[in-house]
């Protein structure tokens, strides 16, 4: 069975992306709310800097996202190599019936033929929860940073926070 495990260094490109692409939706912003004062001279420069600075960011966003397929892993394991689950969510395992009930950091993967502790993210928790295979499976409420999830993972949450407030 492949896992895709995370790494550290997925969490770093993770966080450069997310840094990034939050960075191009501020200058984004600034580009948009220049065209509500045309005639100011300094919303002129405004809209000169946010327009060649959103392109900069395109360009580093890009190689970003190169950069963390690069990064990313997976180990090949065997369904009787596998022994616990470690689920990091706020209901109990039984309840989840949803990919993002489960956060996106913070699941673990313990062997029994390796002593090596492997974190996985929401989607390959949710599929070895749902997998059938024999696993001890446990729950805990761990606080993650929102930088490191996958771009994806930080839009949805945003998104589900803003709809959220309104």
């Amino acid at each position: 069975m492949k896992i895709n495990i995370v790494t550290s260094e997925l969490k770093k490109a993770n966080r450069n992306l997310n840094i990034s692409l939050l960075t191009f939706g501020l200058f984004m912003l600034l580009f948009f709310i220049s065209f509500w004062f045309p005639n100011s001279d300094l919303m002129k420069s405004v809209y000169l800097i946010s327009l060649f600075t959103s392109c900069g960011l395109i360009l580093i966003s890009i190689l970003f996202l190169i950069f963390r397929q690069t990064k990313k892993r997976s180990i090949e394991l065997d369904a009787n190599q596998l022994a616990e689950l470690i689920i990091n969510t706020q209901m109990s395992a039984e309840k989840i019936s949803k990919k993002s009930e489960i956060e996106y950091l913070g699941n673990e993967i313990k062997t029994n033929m390796v002593t090596e502790i492997f974190e996985v993210s929401n989607s390959t928790a949710f599929e070895l929860l749902h997998s059938g295979i024999e696993l001890k499976i446990t729950t805990r409420s761990k606080k993650n940073n929102g930088m490191n999830m996958s771009p994806k993972e930080l839009i949805n949450d945003l998104m589900s926070t803003l709809w959220a407030s309104s």
